[in-house]
């Protein structure tokens, strides 16, 4: 299930050039800040128009009340953000179990995320929200009725939509470290990647299992796990 941030109305509507900040399908990036290549169209799909919320701040919240089948759901935010600031946005995402016509109404936090910028207003990327205060999906009860806030905890950042899928469907992948005695070695789930800049394609580490270790003569990587 998809919920749509949406606004009355078209954010960016016009239909001119990228370098104006008119085209929604274009990543506006001059290079300046590592986001990568310079007005490149978005891939998979075109759209002609998209909706969306920007110009929030920390303690701001979007409520909705909708109708799921019964059961734990994991859920997803999709948004972006010029620059490439680490860890600089966060959302949280509450059952609202108080009166939902009150901007203070009781609310319990089910699941939170920490995102860094993603390069360029409109080159959105999928951040899970996970369980509070730990590493794993947030398990999300869901029913009939069911009225969520997302708040804005930390920074700014467009919010595109939100996606829910049945808990459990999907694995996330995971990575950890720890050096001893001038070894590195990576503990991890999914398939390990590695690229030599932030930048740059990240590939698959050719025959590598879990646990790895990094090869300490050879030049810096950054290391990344995928499904």
């Amino acid at each position: 299930m998809f919920f749509f941030f949406k606004q009355k109305t078209a954010y960016r509507p016009s239909p001119t050039g990228p370098e104006t900040g008119g085209n929604l399908d274009v990543i506006i990036d001059n290079g300046a800040t590592g986001g990568g290549e310079p007005n490149t169209v978005r891939p998979d799909y075109t759209l002609t128009n998209n909706y969306k919320i920007g110009w929030g701040g920390t303690g701001n919240w979007y409520q909705y009340t909708r109708s799921f089948e019964p059961g734990n759901y994991n859920a997803v935010w999709v948004g972006s953000r010029d620059g490439r600031d680490a860890d600089a946005m966060g959302r949280t995402m509450e059952l609202v179990t108080g009166d939902i016509t009150q901007p203070n109404a009781a609310t319990t936090v089910v699941g939170e995320l920490t995102a860094s910028w993603t390069g360029g207003w409109s080159a959105n990327d999928s951040i899970p929200f996970l369980t509070p205060g730990a590493t794993t999906a947030a398990s999300i009860p869901l029913g009939a009725n069911t009225t969520l806030r997302v708040r804005i905890s930390k920074g700014d950042g467009d919010n595109d939509y939100l996606l829910f899928y049945p808990a459990g469907t999907i694995t996330i992948p995971t990575l950890t470290s720890t050096f001893a005695n001038g070894v590195l070695t990576l503990t991890y789930t999914g398939v390990l990647e590695s690229s030599g800049t932030l930048n740059g394609n990240f590939d698959d580490v050719a025959g590598a299992v879990s646990p790895y270790v990094v090869p300490m003569n050879a030049a810096a990587q950054l290391y990344r796990t995928h499904d």
